[in-house]
């Protein structure tokens, strides 16, 4: 947090800050989270205050911040663009190649859903394994979800699984972008953590069809049908 030398905002004439971690939402989980949490928004207001002239929230998920703005500053790689295009290649033919170039065979859906993402619990796991137990209990049964990430709690999570005798795999980490994660038609995110869910937009972009909660982090995606 701290900076040695001149202050930015008296070094330079605009700073402008970009908030795209929701650090509140991490803390919270930790022992004695409600005080870390207390203590580290007002040091987050402090350190905004005294650095930035201008704050950007990607959305309003992030803590209310001196001189802020919500507004989505986020991209992802044209490669998710053009293969979007190719599925909807298949589903409108008589287009043809998109204005972007993208040439190649159309995609085709062969799997149902799944889940992209750091095996952490604050990364939605938690809120994975609570939903898909609860619809078990309902009825019985659930969806089956395949699962794509590496991390610290990854073997926490596969025994959680496990135990609850969920439907779930977990494949390790791959790129969002591989030829198999490609043939998957449902991208589900439950997670709360996000502040504007890179893989969520990269899934859109794919022309998938994205499950995701209703939360601030993503009510910039209410826009796509």
């Amino acid at each position: 947090w701290y900076h040695y030398g001149d202050r930015w905002t008296e070094k330079f004439q605009h700073v402008v800050g970009i908030v795209h971690t929701n650090y509140l939402d991490y803390v919270r989980r930790e022992s004695n989270g409600y005080v870390k949490k207390v203590l580290m928004s007002y040091v987050n207001r402090w350190v905004c205050r005294s650095y930035c002239h201008k704050v950007i929230k990607l959305s309003d998920a992030v803590q209310s911040l001196p001189r802020q703005q919500t507004c989505n500053v986020h991209g992802v790689c044209p490669h998710f663009l053009e293969i979007g295009d190719k599925y909807s290649q298949r589903l409108h033919p008589e287009r043809g190649a998109s204005a972007s170039g993208s040439g190649g065979s159309a995609v085709e859906f062969e799997k149902d859903a799944y889940f992209l993402g750091k095996c952490l619990w604050a990364k939605g796991y938690k809120e994975l394994l609570d939903m898909m137990t609860i619809e078990m209990k309902k009825k019985g049964t659930t969806f089956q979800c395949d699962c794509y990430g590496s991390g610290e709690d990854m073997e926490a999570v596969m025994k959680r699984a496990e135990m609850a005798k969920l439907p779930l795999k977990f494949f390790g980490a791959r790129d969002h972008a591989d030829s198999s994660i490609q043939k998957y038609k449902i991208y589900v995110n439950p997670s709360q953590s996000d502040v504007l869910c890179t893989s969520t937009a990269e899934a859109l972009d794919m022309g998938k069809i994205v499950i995701i909660s209703a939360n601030p982090s993503n009510q910039f995606f209410k826009q796509f049908s």
